[in-house]
């Protein structure tokens, strides 16, 4: 099967022609600036073929290597989807355990369990909500049990949502959620005995707090 002639247009794109110029051009502002009068000609013009071509030469070999980590990334997916399932189940496991476990506590208003969902849910977090949340991450943290607060601002509390308008106490629900949630570890492969421990940590702090 003949192979079609690569154009010099291809080997233009994969240097990245944008955004080499840019680069280029901000080693030149940088010359300009960093001697009193103007550099002289040669070392501006040598530079800047210099920083070009190293550059357009770093771009098109990160191409080769992405092709590569591509294609290896492709094959290590194939292996693990098929498991995938299997993984959803264990992570569901986990979660019906962590809600027996605190059912039988019978902590109140003290721990908010997430609500159950029995079909489709994956359980990629399994979050808690408690108002002694920060001492009880701090708690778990001392007996080497890792959490995660993955919203500990409101969005309208976000600096990036600014010209909203809000202001804290627009949203009380929200904000009040944002200062009561924890991600307890949940994952498939967590063993019986480390995910009780971590449910006894949680049932022990709260009951004494």
């Amino acid at each position: 099967m003949p192979v079609a002639p690569i154009k010099f247009a291809q080997f233009w794109a994969l240097t990245k022609p944008r955004v080499v110029a840019l680069i280029v051009f901000t080693a030149i502002v940088g010359m300009l600036l960093a001697t009193p009068g103007l550099p002289p000609l040669a070392a501006l013009f040598w530079g800047s073929l210099g920083i070009w071509l190293a550059a357009a030469s770093a771009a098109a070999i990160n191409h080769l290597l992405d092709q590569r980590i591509d294609a290896l990334m492709a094959a290590l997916l194939r292996v693990k989807l098929p498991q995938l399932p299997a993984y959803t189940a264990a992570r569901r496991e986990n979660a019906a355990r962590y809600d027996a476990l605190f059912a039988a506590a019978d902590l109140g208003p003290r721990l908010t369990t997430p609500a159950r969902v029995e079909a489709g849910h994956v359980y990629n977090q399994y979050v808690i909500r408690t108002p002694k949340r920060d001492q009880l991450a701090a708690h778990l943290s001392q007996h080497g049990i890792e959490t995660a607060i993955y919203y500990p601002k409101s969005l309208h509390e976000q600096g990036c949502f600014a010209d909203l308008g809000y202001a804290t106490g627009d949203f009380p629900e929200s904000e009040r959620a944002s200062r009561e949630v924890l991600a307890l570890p949940i994952y498939g492969e967590l063993p019986p005995a480390s995910l009780e421990r971590v449910a006894d940590e949680v049932i022990g702090f709260l009951r004494q707090s």
